[in-house]
């Protein structure tokens, strides 16, 4: 304890050390509580006689000196402390200026005496394990970064999760850095580590920390790297790492255990030899790129001699960044023969990107994929065309923002023809249209949908070689222009009492919109 009167603390705990301690403890108590009560009497609160304090510590003592905690077993105490920081302490620790209360009672239960400080120093599990360091005016304070220090030790030799979050007030680098370092010198101990600061300058000189036996995820932000910059082997060796997410032009800068991820997320993508780093990503499962590749001449033409396949991937989200831009050489150059999800999104403005002269060959290699979403690109009927030809297993189409490609021949592709020899996108069950053009008739829709429904009592015979309809939904550019018929208006609602789930939105004169 650290106040003027602890010697009395730890003078009468010394004492209750001593045989037949206890027998003369509670009248000792009574005797000092008789006392205090007799100078507060004689005192007030401005002004209390000499030995006042003195007297509510030597209370303090003798009441925990008698307390039943006392008798406790180290490991029946430890379990309460444990139950206390776990009640006490959340998940995530913000250590700032305002939360530095949430470790409060970890450093209390410490303060209590010598032997519970003992016990919590050696219990690492009562002290935090997840943490986050945020850059604030506070936050790269000396005290700041001692407390930091000080949870971090205690927790010691447990595996961490660690934030730094960079996005907080404007620090003076010099003193971000120091938050940096204070996560860097733990990275022996990393499970998962989030930074969305720039790292690269400690990268520059730090040394290779040998194996990271604990890291399974990394996510690092805005990684500012200089084309003189030597790649960094710092995340090399973490056997057990297989959740990466980056956000840096300049992937290849940073050299990972590639071919053990089975989560990978890049963003910035533009940087040549780039494709040559997903080659390497052969245990991958769920992949995410946000960028672009502006020009072939980007990469090596060796790297795009072969097809590669990436056996394992089955979820793909590909995000392009500029209006002329595009993932073709991607298409051209991988195979996903696992893929189940494809969607593919643009940044949606008047110009649109063209998804590529490859898209529908490379579909025709994803002989898994069932779900397909396409958001904002530019393609023509014939490219539509081309594309529902090449998913043979898709059972989910989602088309938003693609203005110029669904018409009158899109829906009549669809059209179910027991004639058909080889059906376009014959499982295919739902479909969603969302911002596309009037540019079809609403006869011809409906054909589409009643050429692939059937109620479960008439099923038709010989047997359609297409899936049956599940949902479909049709929506035009907001508000919608399309005026419903009464005639499509009652066809819709008759499929819709069979067990279709159909709508179309139509512009309603009264409001104006949806």
């Amino acid at each position: 304890m650290h106040w003027p009167n602890s010697r009395i603390f730890y003078d009468i705990l010394a004492q209750s050390a001593s045989p037949g301690f206890a027998i003369h403890a509670q009248s000792l108590l009574e005797a000092a509580e008789e006392q205090l009560a007799r100078t507060t009497a004689q005192s007030n609160l401005l002004s209390p006689l000499p030995g006042h304090q003195q007297l509510v510590a030597r209370i303090a003592a003798l009441k925990y000196a008698v307390a039943p905690v006392r008798k406790l077993p180290a490991d029946i105490l430890l379990e309460i402390f444990r139950i206390v920081a776990d009640d006490l302490l959340i998940p995530f620790y913000y250590i700032n200026w305002y939360s530095n209360r949430h470790f409060r009672p970890a450093f209390r239960l410490a303060s209590v005496c010598s032997y519970w400080r003992q016990l919590m120093s050696t219990a690492p599990r009562l002290w935090p394990t997840s943490m986050t360091l945020q850059f604030s005016r506070f936050g790269c304070s000396p005290q700041y970064l001692d407390v930091a220090k000080t949870l971090l030790q205690r927790s010691n030799p447990y595996s961490l999760d660690i934030t730094v979050d960079g996005r907080g007030l404007n620090v003076e680098p010099s003193l971000a850095l120091h938050v940096i370092f204070v996560a860097m010198n733990v990275a022996s101990r990393w499970q998962r580590i989030s930074m969305d600061c720039d790292i690269v300058p400690f990268l520059r000189a730090a040394r290779t920390p040998g194996p990271l036996i604990h890291l399974t995820e990394i996510n690092l932000h805005n990684l500012n790297w200089d084309e003189t910059d030597e790649p960094s082997a710092f995340f090399l060796d973490a056997p057990k790492l297989t959740r990466v997410s980056l956000r840096t032009s300049h992937a290849t800068k940073l050299l990972l255990p590639w071919s053990q991820l089975t989560k990978l997320q890049l963003e910035g993508v533009e940087s040549p030899g780039f494709l040559a780093v997903l080659e390497q990503c052969i245990s991958v499962v769920n992949l995410r790129l946000v960028g672009y590749i502006c020009d072939e001449d980007v990469i090596a033409p060796s790297a795009l001699s072969t097809i590669v396949s990436l056996v394992h991937l089955s979820n793909l989200k590909l995000s392009v960044t500029e209006d002329h831009c595009t993932f073709d050489p991607l298409f051209r150059h991988f195979t996903f023969p696992s893929l189940i999800n494809l969607t593919l999104n643009a940044p949606g403005a008047d110009d649109t990107p063209e998804i590529g002269e490859s898209f529908p060959s490379f579909l025709a290699r994803c002989s898994a994929l069932s779900d397909l979403s396409i958001s904002c690109f530019d393609m023509n009927e014939t490219a539509l065309s081309d594309i529902l030809l090449n998913i043979p297993s898709l059972t989910s189409l989602t088309l938003a923002a693609c203005f110029y490609c669904v018409d009158n021949a899109f829906f009549e592709r669809l059209t179910y023809r027991p004639t058909d020899l080889v059906p376009p996108a014959p499982c295919l069950q739902r479909l969603h249209l969302d911002g596309v053009n009037d540019r079809y008739s609403q006869d011809v829709v409906l054909a589409m949908v009643c050429s692939r429904w059937w109620t479960d009592d008439a099923l038709r015979l010989p047997a359609p070689r297409v899936a049956r309809w599940q949902n479909i939904y049709i929506c035009g550019r907001d508000p919608p222009e399309v005026v419903l018929s009464d005639a499509f208006k009652a066809a819709m609602a008759e499929l819709r009492a069979e067990g279709l789930v159909f709508e179309v939105e139509e512009y309603e004169e009264t409001h104006g919109d949806n």
